[in-house]
């Protein structure tokens, strides 16, 4: 499939199972390019290709892959994300209420060029109780991370508070 144009977000994903979005190339989206909203008990995001993600200037996020994520397992590997407004890949491990914890995310493969802050963020949401944990970063290829200098955005990989058992 090809997402082209001024949609709010390609995909939006709210409490649904087993998912494999491969495949895809999604471009010119006002904010997110892929939402996902909890409860979904696998999914797996492979060989998209993500251009020029939040092109209108908002508070909203504006994320080639955004996540309230407290499902079994999440796989993030091998696409292309080209030209964020914010973060390409955000994964904040609990479901937006902070309840449910997530399983296992695998962020690997990708290649991830010019975002204005991280390539990949990830924490446990607002909650600041919730530990979220098995996460593996591994094998992606990151250029231009933060690049309006913002504080957060100078890390190309930025981890924060309630993350556990983390691999990079």
């Amino acid at each position: 499939n090809i997402f082209s144009g001024k949609y709010s977000r390609a995909l939006y994903l709210h409490s649904v199972e087993d998912l494999q979005i491969i495949d895809n190339i999604i471009k010119e989206t006002l904010y997110d390019g892929i939402r996902l909203r909890q409860r979904i008990k696998k999914c797996i995001i492979s060989k998209n290709l993500f251009n020029d993600i939040g092109i209108k200037k908002h508070q909203d996020s504006q994320d080639a892959i955004d996540t309230y994520w407290s499902g079994e397992e999440l796989i993030i590997s091998d696409n292309i994300i080209k030209n964020c407004s914010k973060n390409a890949i955000e994964v904040k491990g609990v479901s937006p209420d902070s309840t449910g914890a997530t399983g296992k995310v695998v962020i690997s493969g990708n290649e991830i060029l010019n975002t204005a802050y991280s390539a990949i963020h990830i924490s446990s949401g607002a909650s600041k109780t919730t530990k979220v944990k098995d996460f593996v970063i591994a094998n992606n290829i990151i250029k231009k991370a933060g690049t309006v200098g913002a504080k957060r955005g100078n890390a190309a990989i930025f981890i924060r508070h309630g993350v556990e058992s983390l691999v990079i």
